[in-house]
């Protein structure tokens, strides 16, 4: 929880200096908004919602962001592959992905310091995967379906014509990639440094 506080203060600190940037100089207003097209307030009323979304959801009503080590291994056992420690600067922690590619269940998990304890940071699921969101979302669910269920939380710089739905923000919430109108993979992180 340390560590989503820090982020949060990062990207507190660091909206006034994006307030007027375009996102991508070379595309046009229509289809990447800048961020001054709403008020301060109500882009932190979205910040804010998708951090209390992130920090809610589960996974099959046991998989969620900040639980320990211990409560991974005892519920999916030894990772099938565990890449090395990296340093990421910009929350100041230590990431080690954990794979269990039998489960379709990939998380990134995060220390203060390399082979200390860890607890999850993101998680990413995909087929073979039947764990579902709080909201019965799962790897299969229809576009529609997940629309409906997150659309309180829509990123407003969402597409409908696009192959994700962020329900929150990059900065903080799920994100649900489609193929073919259907759930392929689900995120819930910080998806932006």
């Amino acid at each position: 929880m340390k560590n989503l506080i820090i982020a949060g203060y990062l990207l507190t600190a660091l909206l006034p200096i994006e307030r007027g940037l375009r996102l991508q100089d070379n595309v046009p207003d229509r289809v990447t908004p800048t961020i001054s097209q709403i008020s301060e307030e109500e882009w932190n009323r979205k910040l804010e919602a998708g951090w209390d979304l992130m920090a809610r959801e589960s996974l099959g009503e046991w998989l969620k962001i900040g639980l320990t080590e211990t409560e991974i291994l005892t519920r999916l056992g030894t990772p099938s592959e565990k890449k090395e420690d990296i340093f990421w600067g910009a929350i100041g922690m230590y990431v080690q992905k954990w794979e269990y590619g039998d489960r379709g269940i990939r998380l990134q998990m995060q220390s203060e310091q390399p082979g200390e304890p860890k607890q999850v940071l993101s998680i990413v699921i995909t087929e073979p995967c039947e764990l579902k969101t709080n909201a019965g979302m799962g790897i299969g669910s229809s576009k529609e379906e997940v629309v409906q269920a997150y659309r309180h939380y829509q990123d407003p710089y969402s597409h409908p014509e696009s192959e994700s739905f962020v329900a929150g923000t990059a900065y903080g919430g799920l994100i649900f990639s489609f193929e073919n109108n259907r759930v392929k993979e689900i995120f819930i992180g910080v998806a932006a440094p």
